[in-house]
């Protein structure tokens, strides 16, 4: 039980670094954010909020995508160790992940109607295996990765009974 209060206290100190640590730097950016975060299963979640969230979120995510990566080193360098650290910003990567299962189940049905298979986009290891886990009790179709980062993608295949 001390264990467990200690773990969960260190969790909630990375969780307050953090969101002052992001406070501070997107501030300096010019940009106003409110936080929202929670804890689950060792991992911080923080939603971000903003006056301007096409800044906060960048081009296809990469600036949460590095916003997280500097976190992560900042964490790193004051505690020691590197958090399981989830950002977004306006339910972003929630709308992303919908948007992804939404399309892995359409083209799972062209490949079951068609019986042919379909080669979707690169997509980075976080995308591929959202595709992968919601395709996998999908009936009549398979998936396989290919290819090399950053190149990597997903080919939807027919299966075979």
């Amino acid at each position: 039980l001390h264990r467990l209060i200690r773990r969960q206290r260190q969790m909630c100190i990375r969780d307050r670094f953090i969101k002052e640590y992001l406070n501070t730097l997107l501030t300096e950016m010019g940009l106003e954010v409110k936080f929202e975060s929670n804890i689950r299963d060792k991992q911080i979640n923080i939603k971000m909020y903003s006056n301007n969230n096409p800044i906060l979120i960048g081009k296809n995510g990469q600036t949460l995508t590095a916003l997280t990566a500097v976190c992560k080193a900042a964490v790193f360098a004051r505690i020691g160790v590197y958090p399981y650290l989830n950002l977004d910003a306006s339910d972003y990567k929630d709308k992303q992940v919908s948007h992804l299962e939404r399309l892995a189940k359409n083209i799972a049905r062209e490949v079951r109607n068609t019986g042919r298979e379909v080669v979707m986009d690169n997509m980075n290891s976080y995308e591929r295996r959202i595709v992968h886990n919601v395709l996998t009790d999908f009936n009549g179709v398979t998936t396989i990765s290919e290819g090399e980062e950053p190149n990597r993608h997903i080919i939807v295949k027919p299966k075979k009974d």
